[in-house]
């Protein structure tokens, strides 16, 4: 079971068309995704892992392998007036808003020409 508070999977990384084709080949095989539900409280008792979702409803499991995800940090490039847009939007040169200023990596977002721009 997938646990994503999100309303879709890979919310951040991937658009939409091809996060659904991820979770459909995903359920393919078996796997429960649960989007648009977090969690308010994980135990482990000693005979498995009690995962409480916001929504009320209990899962219990073997084993959790928990990730939160990425976001990025962009305070201080909103600080300097940077266009912010799912972190630092650059362009195709990773350029800012601000012609001097480029950003590069997991704080940006840029278009990219696969998926039309």
């Amino acid at each position: 079971t997938v646990i994503e508070a999100q309303p879709r999977i890979l919310m951040r990384g991937v658009p939409a068309e091809i996060a659904k084709i991820i979770h459909e080949a995903h359920e393919a095989e078996g796997v429960k995704i649960l989007c648009g539900d977090g969690i308010s409280a994980i135990a482990d008792d000693g005979a498995g892992v009690r995962i409480a979702l916001a929504g009320g409803k209990d899962i219990v499991a073997d084993l959790a392998v928990i990730g939160i995800g990425a976001v990025p940090v962009t305070g201080l490039a909103a600080e300097a007036g940077l266009t912010i847009d799912n972190g630092i939007a650059v362009d195709a040169e990773l350029r800012t808003s601000d012609p001097d200023i480029f950003a590069a990596g997991d704080c940006c977002s840029f278009p990219l020409a696969v998926y039309g721009g």
